[in-house]
């Protein structure tokens, strides 16, 4: 009788360990898959996944708050940067740059659209999204090349996927 008041207790912890494993498994897998992407963007130290109390001791300040369907971005318009966070887990899943001195793979604001497709597809492995001729996939993130005249880049935004 013993045995059978204990074994719901034990599956109840068994479950909880898999979903924490599930969990610590999922987020490993991803920061791996964005490893790529964060040692090559120079955003004042800024990363995907990093917590809203790690971008705030970064950058001295929260921004200005807004609200999105994703969870919700500050923005910073004296740093021309918008960061995009999970309303899941406040971690970042969206860093945008415009008319700025960040750079991602070494290409700035102001090369040409064409320059960053060749250098994102070519010499990094992102491939080309199919709806669109300025989003490009790489496992777990997207940059997207900003552009108002479709020649000339004026910034980048790095998301991540899921």
């Amino acid at each position: 009788m013993i045995l059978k008041s204990k074994r719901p207790l034990f599956l109840g912890a068994l479950l909880l360990v898999i979903v924490l494993i599930s969990i610590f498994g999922y987020y490993k897998i991803t920061a791996y898959k964005v490893t790529d992407v964060h040692e090559n963007l120079d955003a004042m130290g800024l990363a995907l996944l990093q917590s809203e109390a790690e971008v705030v001791s970064i950058l001295g300040y929260k921004g200005d708050y807004r609200t999105c369907i994703h969870g919700y971005n500050y923005t910073y318009k004296d740093l021309q940067l918008e960061v995009g966070f999970r309303s899941t887990d406040d971690r970042v899943r969206s860093i945008t740059f415009n008319d700025s001195p960040y750079s991602v793979y070494g290409l700035l604001a102001g090369v040409s659209v064409e320059h960053a497709r060749q250098v994102l597809l070519n010499e990094h492995g992102y491939t080309k999204a199919p709806d669109s001729n300025y989003t490009f996939i790489k496992d777990d993130v997207k940059i997207i090349v900003l552009s108002q005249d479709e020649e000339t880049v004026r910034g980048y935004t790095i998301e991540l996927i899921r």
